[in-house]
């Protein structure tokens, strides 16, 4: 979700050029590959630092840990992907009208495509990545309470990922901020 949520911010192009210029590598299909390749390394390996800082408090194996709080990162996850999608939705949606409409010989050109505006879409965006925070917390700690039998390891164990999924959460918040390009 974060290369999806990327390559429609305005900055993308200037995130190619600095891997371009990084790398000296000129092929696209390259340049995005390592720039995907970085923005999927990024939650895994936050995930596994997490992972190992766990480990270090509740005895169990980082790979352990990874598998089983790996699945709380899920709806966070899922609600970036919707909030994402709901701007193509609710930002391009009209684009549906007007098209059917010049097939049919219906309607004129077209129009403003967007179903609302950009603020309020933001607010359903920030309202479902806070939904998305909020199950991946819930989701953490529920298997940290099943794991682990005393508060004080649960607590040490939930702590590195809370980190993570605040976080994860606050660049997802940063990235809807920024202005997206249409790409209609």
């Amino acid at each position: 979700v974060l290369i999806q949520n990327i390559t429609m911010l305005e900055v993308w192009n200037s995130v190619l050029a600095q891997i371009e210029a990084l790398t000296g590598i000129t092929s696209y299909a390259v340049i995005f590959t390592v720039a995907f390749a970085v923005a999927v390394s990024v939650p895994v390996g936050l995930l596994a630092l997490a992972s190992r800082i766990a480990a270090s408090r509740n005895l169990d194996d980082t790979k352990l840990n990874f598998a089983r709080f790996g699945y709380a990162l899920i709806p966070l996850d899922v609600a970036a992907h919707l909030a994402h999608n709901l701007f193509h939705l609710l930002a391009e949606g009209g684009s549906v009208y007007y098209t059917v409409g010049a097939l049919v010989g219906v309607g004129g050109t077209g129009g403003d495509p967007a179903l609302m505006s950009t603020g309020a879409i933001q607010v359903l965006q920030f309202a479902l990545l806070a939904l998305g925070v909020a199950g991946s917390l819930y989701t953490a700690r529920r298997i940290a309470h099943r794991r682990y039998r005393t508060a004080s390891r649960r607590r040490s164990t939930l702590i590195p990922y809370v980190a993570i999924i605040v976080l994860l959460g606050a660049i997802n918040v940063w990235m809807f901020l920024l202005p997206m390009a249409h790409r209609m």
